[in-house]
């Protein structure tokens, strides 16, 4: 059976690999939201398509309503 997921967030890395600095991006609500420190931003969809492209962790929520087939 087929599933379809949406992307709800991911990590964001700048730097090298032994030092840096992460953030991470939410979509809440059709909104995307940058968590950087203690700053937290709405940026718009094409920032978040931007940076998603550099991302290397990524969660995503399943569309499949509640109590459907858990099989993969």
């Amino acid at each position: 059976q087929e599933r379809d997921y949406i992307l709800v967030g991911f990590i964001w890395h700048s730097g090298r690999i032994d030092s840096g600095h992460y953030k991470a991006y939410l979509n809440q609500n059709k909104t995307w939201i940058c968590f950087d420190d203690s700053t937290v931003t709405r940026i718009t969809d094409a920032e978040a398509a931007t940076r998603a492209q550099e991302a290397y962790v990524f969660f995503y929520l399943s569309t499949q309503p509640a109590g459907g087939p858990s099989s993969l």
